[in-house]
């Protein structure tokens, strides 16, 4: 609640009542004078009798006040006051009023003689912005009432009601009136239009829901003012019942309704309602009766069946169904999950296939077949699809009535609008589906600064204070990589785009790589295995991964003591948006969206091929033999801390507060490059700069380091540019000079076995140096030519020479 502490010098108003009404006066009240105990004048045309300066309290005061009075009124001309009854809820509405639209403004506040809750906050006016002398909104705000006007008053601080005073709050000047107070006012009346039905249904419309009909609210004069946004959601109400299992049929005719409007809905606003409705009417229980009311289909031919049941699914008779990459799954609970608690259940998503479509049939479809007796009277009898007639459906339908699903998120986060996605189900606006892992009711919408600067403390100062990071750069790519999951659909849009590896590496055992890496697979979900450096293998990891979801993070661990990592398969992952891949024990292939934040921890990791390019590292180091007996940390215990559900929802919040906060700051970006990521860093460096965290993506040089592979090849370059110049040189040429004695490469010669050290066969050579030409390495580059031209039957020369920055014709 927007209250300041007493100020001494504000309640210290005049105790001799004519004192306090010249006081009243010379701020800009007009002031009426009332018996001890009454809270109205009973002076017949008060308004006109109100003086507004001390000169007129001096004069006229005494002639209308008798002996013993001492109340005093204050008329509000020019004057606006929000009266927070909380006998009628309005300490609650106030809490929700900041809760939705910021802090009230600080300004003049007093409180009543029904105690220190009952206040009144007193604005100037706003001439652009009026308001009325009404409840504010009684329907969303009960207990919040504005005063104005010279036809209104307030009791003054210093009048006794029952032996109990009014006192001043606060001595502020008054300041203007908010203009969000003006919009909730017409708003609400809006709402009390005519012929619009409440939201609460009457005793006399108990049969009816919403108390109006569909052909009452469709009735409504398409210029009438109460066709706003409660109109719209009580015809998406009854139209959600009325097409149940067909939500084309809703959007089509709700759109048509509401097209009969003056001024239509805007698209935004019309979707983000609708689906909102049909989201709210499906999650009920189906009334008594219709709970066994299934979807029918007659069985007449084998085409008709196979058509019939495939806009029977686009029509939405089987619940939870989406498209995912072409696909139909199924979301539903999954039990066991050895990643989570015992008992504990999360969404997963479950792919369609014949077996499991009958499965669905059976529970929410009736397909029957109907026989004639000898009297001509047709009896139904129910059957089930056989499994080919299914697998003609699964293989031939197109799905445009299924929802796509985009991933499933385990927390609350960023839409592509910058809205927080914060209500358990399907959100038709990102596709995502949010399974909530605690409980995020309270999640700050629109932060204020204080929540802002208390986030960032949290998180930089607590968290990750402990935490011996290289330097700061290694510490804001860190925080990239935690602000990943809540804010990768904001920065792509409804595009999955994927994002770099982050590596967490360090020298020695014991530094806190691990917990690192876990702290942000804990608080968003996600899977931990450990790193193989089989290609094959590790393809069935990532395909097991991201077909069992878990959450957003997908960690591989451990990674081997200096050990070099070149994948091809880590390459394909980190730049697809989408994943394809065997199931272990089958022969099918299956696409998986690739929504993951993918994580690898290791000691001394080195990178070779592209796995360099792909990378965000994060480097840190104790600077101690023994790092693990380090003590004294700001979170005794972090690794068990984490494992806390009210923990990891204190981060969530933390970093939803920095994302929104950076988000209604205009979402600044800086323009960064980065392989395949430069949305993502570019959006990123403007998140952190926003947030002053320094040195996104400044230790290039440590990243340059763990690039084994790129040094090797700059040392081998320059030694045969040294050696050769600018000369062409077959294959077999070139590996004949590293036979010779004293040929001059030393360790630089490159073109050997890495692990018998023999040198490589010709044809092997000639493969490996294909690979390189055209790269620029340390101002140098390979390139090659064909003797005699293209059509030559000869084999390729190579050559080194220095690499000129450009291109192009």
């Amino acid at each position: 609640m927007t209250i300041e502490a007493p100020i001494l010098a504000a309640q210290q108003v005049p105790t001799r009542y004519t004192d306090r009404a010249a006081f009243f006066a010379d701020l800009g009240f007009g002031v009426v004078p009332m018996p001890t105990n009454s809270k109205r004048p009973i002076f017949k045309g008060w308004p006109d009798l109100a003086m507004t300066s001390a000169e007129e309290v001096e004069i006229y005061w005494r002639s209308f006040t008798r002996d013993g009075w001492q109340n005093i009124a204050l008329t509000l001309a020019g004057w606006v006051v929000v009266d927070v009854d909380p006998k009628n809820g309005g300490t609650e509405s106030l809490a929700n009023l900041e809760a939705e639209y910021g802090p009230l403004p600080l300004t003049r506040t007093h409180h009543t003689a029904s105690g220190r809750d009952s206040l009144h906050f007193i604005y100037q006016v706003d001439p652009a912005r009026p308001l009325k002398p009404a409840p504010l909104n009684p329907a969303e705000y009960p207990g919040i009432d504005i005063k104005t006007g010279r036809g209104a008053l307030i009791v003054a601080p210093g009048s006794v009601i029952g032996g109990r005073r009014y006192e001043v709050v606060s001595g502020r000047e008054p300041v203007v009136a908010p203009p969000w107070l003006s919009e909730i006012q017409q708003g609400a009346r809006h709402r009390r239009a005519p012929l619009v039905a409440p939201r609460t249904p009457s005793g006399a419309s108990a049969g009816q829901p919403d108390g109006t009909s569909l052909a009452a609210l469709r009735a409504l004069p398409p210029d009438h003012p109460g066709r706003d946004n409660s109109w719209l959601c009580q015809v998406a109400g009854k139209l959600a019942r009325k097409h149940r299992n067909d939500h084309s049929a809703y959007l089509r005719e709700l759109t048509e309704i509401d097209s009969e409007s003056e001024v239509p809905h805007s698209k935004d606003a019309f979707m983000k309602t609708a689906e909102s409705i049909w989201s709210r009417e499906h999650a009920k229980p189906l009334p008594p009766g219709d709970a066994q009311r299934l979807r029918e289909i007659k069985v007449r031919d084998g085409a008709q069946l196979i058509n019939d049941i495939s806009d029977a699914l686009n029509d939405g008779a089987i619940p939870d169904l989406y498209t995912q990459a072409g696909t139909l799954v199924l979301v539903a609970d999954v039990h066991g999950d050895p990643n989570l608690p015992i008992g504990e259940i999360r969404k997963g998503t479950r792919r369609v296939d014949a077996p499991t479509l009958g499965a669905q049939m059976a529970r929410h479809v009736n397909v029957y077949t109907t026989s004639t007796d000898g009297d001509g009277n047709k009896t139904k009898k129910r059957t089930q699809p056989h499994q080919p007639t299914l697998q003609q459906v699964l293989a031939g339908a197109s799905w445009p009535g299924v929802p796509p699903l985009f991933g499933i998120t385990r927390v609350p986060v960023l839409r592509a609008d910058g809205t927080i996605l914060n209500e358990a189900g399907y959100d038709r606006a990102s596709g995502v589906y949010f399974d909530p892992r605690h409980d995020f009711s309270n999640v700050a919408l629109d932060p204020t600064p204080d929540q802002m600067q208390a986030a960032r403390t949290f998180l930089l100062d607590e968290l990750l204070a402990d935490f011996p990071f290289s330097s700061q750069a290694d510490r804001a790519n860190y925080v990239a990589l935690q602000a990943t999951p809540p804010l990768r659909r904001f920065i792509s849009g409804n595009v999955i785009e994927p994002t770099p590896l982050g590596l967490i590496n360090a020298h020695t055992a014991g530094t806190g790589k691990t917990l690192l890496a876990d702290l942000i697979r804990e608080t968003y979900g996600g899977a931990k295995t450990d790193f193989v450096d089989d290609e094959n293998e590790l393809r069935k990891i990532v395909t097991s991964l991201l077909r069992d979801k878990v959450g957003s993070v997908c960690l591989l661990d451990n990674v081997g003591s200096g050990h070099q990592v070149r994948s091809a398969t880590l390459s394909a992952l980190l730049t697809s948006s989408v994943w394809t891949g065997r199931v272990l024990g089958q022969s099918q292939t299956v696409a998986l969206v690739n929504d993951q934040l993918w994580m690898a921890t290791g000691n001394n990791v080195r990178l070779g091929g592209d796995n360099a390019s792909r990378t965000l590292m994060v480097n840190v180091d104790a600077g101690i033999e023994r790092p693990e007996l380090r003590g004294g940390f700001r979170i005794p215990n972090l690794d068990t801390w984490i494992k806390s559900s009210a923990n990891q929802a204190k981060i969530v919040r933390a970093m939803l507060v920095l994302g929104r906060a950076w988000v209604m700051g205009g979402a600044p970006t800086i323009d960064t490059r980065m392989r395949g990521y430069s949305t993502w860093a570019s959006a990123m460096a403007g998140f952190l700069d926003f947030h002053e965290i320094p040195g996104f993506l400044g230790n290039a040089d440590k990243v340059a380091e763990a690039d084994t592979e790129r040094q090797s090849w700059g040392a081998f370059l320059a030694t045969w540019h040294e050696k050769f110049g600018e000369k062409p040189m077959g294959v077999k040429d070139l590996m004949h000079t590293n036979l010779s004695v004293g040929d001059g490469w030393g360790d630089s010669f490159i073109l050997v076995d890495a692990g018998s050290g023999r040198e490589l066969s010709v044809v092997k050579a000639g493969n490996k140096l294909r690979e390189k030409v055209g790269v620029p390495i340390d101002g140098l580059v390979l390139r090659s030519e064909k003797p005699g031209g293209p059509n030559s039957k000869k084999s390729n020369v190579y050559y080194v020479e220095p690499h000129k920055p450009g291109g192009g014709i």
